[in-house]
């Protein structure tokens, strides 16, 4: 995974509940859009009630859970 990519999972996992995707895409400007599309079109993220929440697969791209 790129360095981008990778940051832009540990800023939505370290914003708790509090990410949406306009506030994404205005922390991340001038890149948030393309960054957006890679990050939805790989599945590591989803919007539920317009919140953005990592998916599994995010996690697992971020090394969470941890392995036992």
């Amino acid at each position: 995974m790129e360095p981008t990519s990778k940051n832009a999972l540990r800023y939505i996992k370290n914003a708790g509940e509090g990410a949406t995707e306009k506030g994404f895409l205005d922390d991340w400007e001038p890149v948030g859009v393309m960054l957006w599309m890679v990050i939805y079109s790989r599945g590591w993220v989803r919007v539920f009630d317009g919140k953005i929440q990592l998916t599994e697969a995010g996690e697992s791209e971020l090394g969470y859970p941890d392995p036992v």
